[in-house]
């Protein structure tokens, strides 16, 4: 298994570093607060000040409840959140083998639906979603699969593992949980979700390459 060498570093500091995500601070427009699709709260700040944030429902949401497991067993119908949990359950096992694949197929998985969805402001998924599971972590354990990354992930593409996720194949679900997470989900756009005569077969070998630089 491999993760090279650029997105070796970004997978660190996305996992290891915690943000606050997903708050939108802007007045909301009637259609928007009563679009059943949004979902608006409010909070404050301990200086007093309030906080709107407003969510799309489904964003970033999962589609199975999956734990820890091999690539092996990795389907095209998990999605990028489904995936990631099984990466908290990894490492929270300390496999940090299994982690480091499925975390390296869910942004693969990520970079192919961001070649299908057209609202690029929903694009940021990928990265949310990393955050998102670097927020459940421990300290200890993002420590710990910090170390083993950094000893034992390779700066080349590792062939076997390039040919090993190829074989699972484009996803064949729909990338519900990255539309939901652009402003169009939001504001309600009528822009058509999924990219006009997609090419799914060119879209993945896409991802491969300039995701994982698996070349094919």
């Amino acid at each position: 298994m491999t993760v090279p060498s650029k997105h070796r570093h970004n997978m660190k500091k996305i996992l290891f570093y915690l943000i606050i995500v997903g708050v939108f601070s802007f007045p909301l427009q009637p259609a928007q607060a009563d679009n059943a699709d949004v979902k608006v709260t409010t909070t404050k700040t301990p200086s007093g000040m309030k906080i709107t944030n407003v969510e799309a429902v489904g964003n970033l949401a999962a589609t199975h409840k999956l734990g820890c497991m091999p690539l092996k067993s990795v389907t095209p119908e998990f999605t990028p959140a489904d995936l990631h949990q099984g990466v908290v359950d990894c490492i929270k096992k300390a496999d940090y083998k299994n982690a480091a694949a499925l975390y390296q197929a869910a942004g693969t998985f990520a970079t192919f639906d961001m070649q299908r969805v057209t609202d690029k402001t929903a694009h940021q998924a990928r990265t949310m979603l990393s955050i998102k599971t670097g927020s459940t972590l421990s300290a200890k354990d993002r420590e710990q699969f910090s170390s083993y990354t950094k000893a034992h992930i390779p700066k080349k593409p590792d062939r076997a593992f390039c040919e090993s996720i190829r074989k699972v194949g484009p996803p064949t679900y729909y990338p519900h949980y990255m539309i939901q997470h652009g402003m169009s989900a939001i504001t309600g756009n009528t822009l058509e979700p999924i990219v006009k005569d997609f090419n799914a077969d060119n879209a993945w070998l896409t991802a491969l390459d300039t995701y994982l630089h698996c070349k094919f």
